[in-house]
């Protein structure tokens, strides 16, 4: 009998549901552990085996520059066969990381494993940089630009109104404002910036930089992405990936966001949309890609074409709906990974539900 694939949990953020994919890979027959600081709610999860723990966050992350020592024995005393990053930060750490001077070689050769090919790592870490990439590579993204803040005004008045403005290092729709004309841009450059460009905000955005950089994240020169807003709904596809194959997907159309046009899902419907599973191929083939990938879309409210603006490196609170549809995204993983203990196989008959609203 093979033993269980092991799988180890990264969470820097305290995402209310980032417990489901370590749910829903335990349920599949994974043994599961979980690194975090303590008393995070995915810390909680009675399918986490083991708790590797990381310092509690306080102020600027501190806790952050001790992942790697605590990766390195985790791989020694539990030998995971897969990492997964839980979040956006997580995702950056791993990343940074597998390209440092330092590691052991069994971390390098399990986060490489975890990852796919170092060649897109700085790719998958930046808006802007994912956004270009995608760009070259023939998939259809909004008309954007990486900018300086003293820059931004300017920008959208060659790129028109109305305009999204992305802080370059935010997730899970924070650090984001529409803006219709100049006056609601220069108040959204506040909100998104941090608040105004004082003495203050430069030394905290000074030692973030450092701590970050002292954490092996990538960092961009890029304080913003200006971005044509396109108005229509949202999109997104979650897939699980192996070396560059999409080994399964699911696509849902997001009904409700929080907060409205720029935040989470809140209410989903899955759909089928070939253009958007075709796009999905295209950025996972081209980056050599392994692992869990959630990719958002704005589908033009005139023209009903789809447009990538956003690709997010990790498992997402999502990841187990697919299976409801007969599209068992995790379960595809498990698979690979040699396990899946067969409880979730695909519903033949999930399509007569294809268009039931479920929580995201």
């Amino acid at each position: 009998m093979n033993p269980k694939p092991r799988i180890l949990f990264l969470s820097l953020t305290d995402n209310d549901g980032a417990y489901a994919p370590i749910a829903e890979m335990g349920r599949l027959g994974c043994d599961c552990a979980l690194m975090s600081p303590p008393g995070f709610t995915c810390s909680l999860s009675r399918f986490a085996s083991r708790h590797f723990h990381l310092p509690r966050h306080r102020g600027m992350w501190l806790g952050i520059l001790r992942v790697r020592s605590r990766l390195e024995r985790a791989v020694r005393e539990w030998h995971p066969d897969l990492i997964v990053p839980l979040d956006d930060v997580a995702a950056w750490v791993l990343r940074g990381h597998a390209t440092g001077r330092s590691l052991s070689a069994e971390l390098r050769r399990i986060l490489e494993t975890s990852l796919g090919s170092p060649s897109g790592y700085a790719t998958t870490s930046s808006r802007s940089r994912f956004l270009e990439f995608a760009t070259r590579i023939g998939v259809r993204v909004p008309q954007s630009r990486a900018v300086e803040r003293p820059a931004v005004l300017a920008a959208a008045s060659t790129t028109g109104y109305p305009v999204a403005l992305k802080r370059e290092d935010s997730w899970g729709g924070r650090g984001v404002q529409i803006a219709h004309d100049p006056e609601q841009l220069k108040a959204a450059i506040v909100a998104v910036g941090n608040g105004r460009w004082g003495s203050l905000t430069r030394v905290r955005a000074a030692a973030r930089r450092l701590i970050w950089r002292l954490a092996s994240i990538r960092s961009t020169k890029t304080t913003f992405e200006l971005q044509q807003f396109i108005p229509g709904a949202g999109a997104m596809r979650i897939v699980a990936a192996w070396q560059g194959r999409v080994l399964a997907g699911v696509t849902f159309e997001k009904l409700c966001e929080h907060p409205k046009a720029s935040g989470p899902s809140t209410v989903t419907r899955v759909i089928e949309h070939p253009e958007i599973e075709e796009m999905a191929r295209q950025v996972v083939a081209a980056l050599s890609y392994t692992g869990f990938a959630h990719f958002d879309f704005i589908l033009d409210k005139a023209s009903g074409r789809a447009f990538v603006i956003e690709m997010n490196t990790r498992a997402t609170a999502s990841v187990h709906l697919g299976r409801l549809f007969g599209h068992d995204v995790c379960g595809a993983m498990a698979r690979q990974l040699g396990g899946a203990n067969g409880n979730h196989g695909g519903d033949s008959s999930a399509g007569a539900n294809a268009h039931r609203a479920f929580p995201a």
